[in-house]
């Protein structure tokens, strides 16, 4: 076999095996026309997702949305979970109404790229996850009509 054939498929054979493979996620459910609180209060973010919960933070304020300090019964809750497992790296974004997630967004990444380039690995996930969120959030905003949270 010609060397240069055997070195390019060599080369081509650990790419595929180092390359990470990510796969993306969403859930929307439907508003049915009902009047949902603009008042979002964020969850403790984990470490490793603060430098991206501020793309989501202004996507749901250019809507209408208020962050509050305090949860309470009348507002939204946003969560961010990230699992840094170098064999199953995951990143989830969503967004609750009471007991349920109504906006839902889960990238995951299985594999070796994880292990190679945790940065980028990460930071891949959270944009995807982000992406979809955010598109995600768009179509349900289209079922439900925002309110002012009410007062205790």
């Amino acid at each position: 076999m010609d060397s240069r054939i055997a070195q390019r498929l060599i080369i081509g054979l650990a790419s595929l095996l180092l390359a990470g493979c990510s796969s993306v996620g969403s859930h929307v459910s439907s508003g049915g026309g009902r009047a949902v609180t603009k008042a979002v209060f964020l969850e403790p973010v984990p470490s490793g997702m603060a430098t991206f919960t501020p793309r989501i933070v202004s996507c749901l304020e250019r809507h209408g949305f208020v962050f509050v300090n305090e949860t309470g019964a009348d507002c939204l809750r946003l969560r961010f979970t990230y699992d840094p497992d170098v064999w199953h790296r995951t990143v989830e974004i969503e967004l609750w109404d009471g007991n349920r997630p109504v906006v839902a967004s889960r990238s995951v990444n299985p594999g070796w790229g994880n292990m190679l380039a945790q940065g980028s690995a990460t930071a891949h996930l959270a944009k995807t996850a982000s992406r979809s969120f955010e598109k995600h959030c768009e179509e349900w905003l289209k079922t439900v009509t925002l309110r002012e949270p009410s007062t205790p």
